[in-house]
C-alpha cells in the first residue's frame, strides 16, 4: 500500500506499530494472553482503520510497515479494534504522574470511539498544566497502611515443615480440642472413645502425616538436638507429629477407630430398614384386602375398556392404581373414578376401606432406598476388611507397638463380632430380596423394579383413598346442608301458603255475609272518613236489634 496518507482528522489518533525505524517499537504491545494493547506516548501513528481500510488491506499494511508477518498480522487485522486499541488523548501530553498512590476517582471512562464528535475531541480541549499538582498530591494521597514490624527480640521464629493447608486444618482441630499433645497421644494409643469421637477420628485420619513429613520433622529434631537454635521453634502441628511419630500407622489406626465407633449404630440402622422392607413385603404378599381391591379394579377396568385394545385384560401393573384419579366423570366434573371406587367400597365392601391398617409398614418402606442399604453394607464390609488387614500387619510382627498401646486388645474382638453382624445382616438382606421377588412375580411386576418404587405406589394409592374419602364426606355434608335448606324453604313456603289460604277463606266469609245482609256497612258523618262496621242481629243478646246508626 505504500506510506500511510495523512489522517483526515488530527484530533483522533491511535497507537499502532511504527515502521522499523521506531527504536522502542512499543506502541502496540500484547500481554501474555494477547488480549490487551498498551500505548507508548512517545511515538504515535494513525491506523489505516481510520482511513476506512478493510481487514485484508490492514493486514498488508501491517506486514509492510512493521515486523509482524503472516498469522500474527492476520490476527491483528481481525482483532476487534474497538475493544482492544487504546486511544491516547492528545491533550494529555505533559500531564505529570503522581509520585505516590492517590485516591481513586470513580468516574465512567469514555473511550476514543465514544469521544468522536463530542466536546472531548474538541481541538480547544487541553490539559491545564499550571495547576498545583503538588498540593493535590499532598491532600488526596491514599492512606498507606504500614505493617508493624515485630521488634520483640524474645519472640522465636516458627519453623513449618508441612503443607500450609494441612497445617491450618490440623491447627483448627487441635485448637478445638484444647488438649496437650501427651494427652492426645495417650488417647490415640488407648483408643479412648470419650476423647476421640467418630468425627475427630475421621479428621485425624485425613490429616495424618506422610512419610516425607515425618522424615523432615525427625531430621530437624535431630539437627536441633545437635545444634540447638534458641530463636527457632517448631510449629504446633509439627510438634504434634513429633510427639506421635512413634505410633505406627496413625492413618490406619484412626480409620479403624472411626469404623469401630460408627459400626454399631450403622449396622443397627441397616437391620431396622431391612426389617421394615421385609415386613411391608410380607404384608402385601399375604393381604386378602389387597387381593380383593386388585380384583375389583380389574373388573371395573375391563368394563371401562370394553371393546378397545386395552380390554379383556388378565391383569394390570400396580402403577395403574394411581391412574384411577385421571378418569373424570362427564356429568360431575369434580368426580373421579377413585371417588367412585371409594363410594363403591363403602357401600358394597366396607371391610376394604381400612386398607392402611392391613399394610401399615408400606408408608415407611416407601422412604427407604434398597440400593443405598446395599451400598452402606458394602462400605462397612470394606472397612472391616481394611481393619482385618491392619490387624494382620501387626500380627506379622513388622510393626513395633509402643508401650501402652491397646490396639490389639480392642480391635480383634470387635472385628470378629462385626463380621458376625455383617454376615447376619447380609443373609437377612438376601431373604428380603428373595421375598420381594416373590411379591413382584405374584403381581406380574418386572424383576428389575425397585422396592421403594413399588411401595411408593401403594402408599400414594392409600393417600388417594384417604383424600377421596374426605372429599366424599365433604360432599355429603354439603348435600345434607343443601337438603336441610331446601326442606326449610319448602316448609316456609307451605306455611305461607296455608296462612294465605286461611286469610282468603276469612275474606270470602266476610264477603258472603255482606252479600247476604247479615253484615251492614257503617258510614261515618260527612266530616269524617267513612268507616266500615259490622252490626250483627241482637248484638247484646237481649233479643232486640241494635241501634240504627244511619
Amino acid at each position: 500500500l505504500g506510506p500511510v496518507p495523512p489522517p483526515l482528522d488530527d484530533t483522533v489518533r491511535w497507537p499502532v506499530p511504527r515502521p522499523l525505524g521506531c527504536e522502542r517499537l512499543c506502541n502496540l504491545k500484547f500481554c501474555s494472553d494477547l488480549r490487551k494493547l498498551w500505548d507508548c506516548r512517545n511515538c504515535r501513528a494513525d491506523t489505516p482503520a481510520d482511513r476506512g481500510l478493510g481487514r485484508r488491506q490492514l493486514r498488508r499494511w501491517l506486514e509492510g510497515q512493521t515486523r509482524l508477518r503472516g498469522p500474527i498480522a492476520l490476527g491483528i487485522a481481525n482483532w476487534p479494534w474497538r475493544l482492544t486499541l487504546v486511544a491516547a488523548p492528545p491533550h494529555l501530553k505533559g500531564l505529570p504522574n503522581p509520585a505516590v498512590k492517590m485516591r481513586m476517582f470513580n468516574w465512567v471512562k469514555i473511550s476514543a470511539n465514544q469521544a468522536v464528535g463530542t466536546i472531548w475531541t474538541n481541538p480547544n480541549m487541553k490539559t491545564l498544566l499550571d495547576l498545583d499538582f503538588d498540593e493535590i498530591e499532598h491532600l488526596f494521597a491514599a492512606n498507606v497502611v504500614e505493617k508493624k514490624l515485630d521488634t520483640d527480640p524474645n519472640k522465636k521464629r516458627v519453623v513449618t515443615l508441612i503443607d500450609g493447608r494441612k497445617a491450618q486444618n490440623l491447627g483448627i482441630v487441635l485448637g478445638q480440642l484444647k488438649l496437650p499433645n501427651e494427652t492426645l497421644k495417650e488417647a490415640m494409643l488407648t483408643l479412648n472413645e470419650e476423647l476421640l469421637d467418630q468425627q475427630l477420628a475421621k479428621q485425624l485420619c485425613a490429616l495424618a502425616p506422610s512419610t516425607e513429613e515425618l522424615v523432615a520433622i525427625s531430621t530437624y529434631a535431630k539437627a536441633s538436638a545437635e545444634e540447638p537454635d534458641e530463636n527457632a521453634v517448631l510449629g504446633k502441628c509439627e510438634q504434634f507429629f513429633l510427639e506421635t511419630q512413634d505410633i505406627p500407622h496413625i492413618k490406619e489406626r484412626m480409620m479403624c477407630l472411626g469404623t469401630k465407633i460408627k459400626f454399631p449404630l450403622k449396622i443397627a440402622e441397616i437391620k431396622r430398614d431391612v426389617r421394615i422392607i421385609y415386613k411391608a413385603t410380607k404384608e402385601i404378599l399375604e393381604s386378602q384386602k389387597v387381593f380383593s381391591i386388585m380384583e375389583l379394579v380389574l373388573t371395573l377396568g375391563n368394563f371401562l375398556n370394553a371393546g378397545t385394545p386395552r380390554g379383556n385384560a388378565w391383569g394390570f401393573k400396580v402403577e395403574g392404581l394411581l391412574k384411577l384419579a385421571d378418569i373424570k366423570s362427564t356429568k360431575q366434573p369434580n368426580l373421579t373414578f377413585i371417588h367412585y371406587l371409594v363410594k363403591l367400597i363403602e357401600k358394597r365392601f366396607p371391610a376394604l376401606i381400612e386398607l392402611n391398617e392391613e399394610i401399615p409398614d408400606t408408608a415407611t418402606a416407601a422412604t427407604l432406598v434398597f440400593s443405598q442399604l446395599l451400598a452402606d453394607l458394602a462400605e462397612l464390609k470394606k472397612e472391616i476388611e481394611e481393619m482385618r488387614k491392619e490387624i494382620g500387619v501387626i500380627n506379622g510382627g513388622t510393626l513395633n507397638l509402643p508401650e501402652g498401646d491397646k490396639f490389639m486388645d480392642i480391635m480383634p474382638p470387635f472385628m470378629r463380632s462385626a463380621q458376625v453382624d455383617l454376615k447376619e445382616t447380609a443373609d437377612r438382606l438376601e431373604r428380603t430380596k428373595s421375598k420381594f421377588g416373590q411379591l413382584c412375580k405374584m403381581y406380574g411386576e418386572d424383576a428389575s423394579v425397585n422396592p421403594e418404587e413399588f411401595f411408593q405406589i401403594w402408599h400414594k394409592f392409600i393417600q388417594a383413598i384417604d383424600r377421596a374419602q374426605k372429599d366424599n364426606e365433604r360432599e355429603r355434608v354439603v348435600a345434607e346442608r343443601a337438603n336441610k335448606r331446601n326442606a326449610a324453604r319448602e316448609k316456609r313456603t307451605a306455611e305461607m301458603a296455608a296462612k294465605k289460604a286461611e286469610q282468603d277463606d276469612l275474606v270470602d266469609d266476610i264477603m258472603d255475609k255482606l252479600r247476604s245482609g247479615t253484615v251492614r256497612a257503617l258510614r261515618s258523618t260527612p266530616s269524617k272518613p267513612s268507616v266500615m262496621s259490622m252490626s250483627f242481629d241482637d248484638p247484646n243478646g237481649d233479643g232486640r236489634a241494635g241501634p240504627d246508626l244511619d
